[in-house]
């Protein structure tokens, strides 16, 4: 077995999560311990030319930086570079190279690894050669390795061999989707023509970078990637913490993995709970899918989109080529719900006395549907009341349910199949819902329009909102009033129930609304106990 390397890369990769704006108490705790605990090489960070958005000093790395952090003895220390900053800087990749890098003798760095795709293999080997030039031990990351023909890996293995400027090759499971047949596969490719040493970058998806990160090691990697806590793009990585156990454990390594509880616990642990970066369902969805975990970050971090918004755009992300990241791409997938659809007022039905003058109860998709069911279906069974739900509700029997309603939204795009079997409940605008073979028993038409109107036999709203439809429905039907669950509302800062509220103040004046479990909406409340 070669000699292990674990090399943590905690300040370039966390730095996806925090714009690599580390404090700095923070980095001198990181720096004290990671050495402390016997680490091989540290990655302080990336090395950018400046740019137009504001990040923090790990972003960069400049010489001046290094310069003014206590670096401990005994981990060796350098950044990654992207070929891209380089190949797309002008004049040329070598100016480029040398206006980025010092030479390593009047550096306090020792290495440097250069990321690149497959297509940019040839401008990274000039990255390469030309670091090797200023004296720097070099690895060359090979992103988005999974799923390469083995063909393939073996002409790059070879171009990088033939150029004599690899120090280190390494392969990144970048979706974090490599399976163990995966990773057999690409070191027998590799193997074919390099001879050197290896190196792994896992990403945990999955969650299984810590069990490929030590499959790695019994086929002869050498080289070890890792973050604290895992903090890292998307899922994130291999935890040091417990890589460094594993490995003391295992191959009675020379590490020392106590040094680094007080850190974890103390500064890496509450970030995480403030970032959120680890495994989950949709990180797990997206890496069979090939989804690039920048997406998924993305829809995970931003209070904006809620369950339904994130499912449809997974949806809709695994039908597109969304293996590169792009902003547009997201911008998309998060309205795929949100068609264009004629502005033209189709004919539908009259549904004036639908409501009978009576009680609308109508369910919402909130938490306390579930926490309240109980109490929930006692008040159907004593009241009497017509029952609306708001999209499919599973957790109210369908029996209790007089109406369901949608409007082909994102909430639509996740139950689709649902809403066939309860069609002869369904009060929907059957014109979008033709391609899907769905036919409402009730056809009231919908138009998104500047105004407000609700028509006899269709609505016009401003938003995109099965409420908005719904209160619509419950005005021109004749309900008596309205009592509302499961509208819980969210807490600021989070604006997501920002339209949900515009609804609500656009029919107080119209409809008697209640709402009968908790609520953060402005709206008048009662309990769905005071039957």
């Amino acid at each position: 077995m070669r000699k292990l390397k674990i090399l943590d890369c905690t300040l370039r990769d966390g730095g996806y999560y925090n714009n690599w704006d580390f404090p700095e108490v923070l980095v001198s705790n990181y720096l004290k311990a990671v050495a402390a605990a016997k680490i091989d090489l540290i990655e302080l960070g990336l090395r950018n030319f400046p740019g137009k958005s504001f990040k923090g000093a790990s972003a960069f790395t400049t010489e001046r930086y290094i310069n003014q952090l206590d670096l401990p003895e005994g981990p060796a220390y350098g950044v990654m570079v992207d070929a891209k900053t380089l190949i797309s800087s002008p004049p040329d990749i070598i100016s480029s190279v040398n206006r980025l890098f010092v030479k390593k003798a009047d550096s306090r760095l020792s290495f440097v690894r250069v990321a690149a795709h497959y297509h940019e293999v040839e401008a990274a080997i000039v990255i390469c050669r030309e670091l090797k030039k200023l004296g720097y031990f070099v690895g060359l990351n090979l992103m988005q390795t999974v799923g390469k023909a083995e063909q393939l890996i073996i002409k790059t293995a070879r171009k990088i061999k033939d150029s004599n400027t690899v120090d280190v090759l390494y392969f990144a499971d970048s979706f974090g989707n490599m399976r163990t047949e995966d990773q057999h596969r690409i070191i027998r490719s590799l193997r074919e023509v390099w001879e050197g040493d290896l190196g792994l970058h896992a990403h945990d998806n999955m969650s299984r970078a810590l069990s490929n990160t030590l499959e790695a090691v019994e086929l002869g990697v050498s080289y070890l990637d890792s973050t604290i806590t895992g903090m890292g793009r998307g899922a994130g990585n291999t935890k040091t913490e417990v890589l460094l156990l594993e490995l003391c454990e295992k191959y009675n390594a020379n590490y020392r993995p106590q040094e680094l509880y007080e850190l974890v616990l103390r500064n890496f642990e509450p970030m995480q709970r403030e970032y959120g970066w680890g495994s989950n369902l949709l990180y797990h969805i997206g890496a069979t899918a090939n989804i690039h975990p920048t997406y998924i970050q993305q829809l995970c971090s931003d209070t904006r989109f809620g369950p339904d918004e994130r499912s449809a755009a997974i949806s809709y992300l695994s039908t597109v080529e969304s293996s590169n990241y792009d902003g547009e791409n997201l911008e998309m997938a998060l309205n795929s719900g949100k068609r264009a659809y004629s502005t033209k007022v189709l004919p539908g039905d009259d549904i004036r006395g639908l409501l009978l003058r009576k009680e609308v109860l109508l369910i919402g998709p909130g938490a306390s549907t579930k926490k309240y069911a109980s109490a929930i279906c006692d008040y159907i069974c004593e009241r009497a009341p017509i029952v609306i739900s708001i999209n499919v509700n599973e957790t109210i029997p369908e029996k209790l349910i007089n109406y369901y309603t949608a409007i082909h939204n994102a909430k639509f795009l996740t139950d689709n199949k649902k809403y066939k079997e309860i069609e002869q409940k369904l009060i929907a605008p059957r014109s979008r819902f033709e391609e899907n073979s769905i036919s409402p028993k009730i056809n009231y038409e919908i138009q998104i329009g500047d105004n407000w109107e609700s028509g006899n036999s269709h609505c016009t709203i401003p938003l995109e909102l099965t409420l908005s439809y719904a209160l619509s429905i419950c005005e021109v039907g004749g309900a008596e009033s309205v009592s509302l669950v499961g509208f819980d509302g969210y807490a600021p800062p989070d604006n997501r129930g920002k339209d949900s509220q515009e609804t609500f103040d656009h029919f107080k004046n119209k409809l008697s609304i209640t709402c009968l479990t908790p609520t953060s909406y402005n709206i008048n409340a009662g309990s769905i106990y005071a039957i």
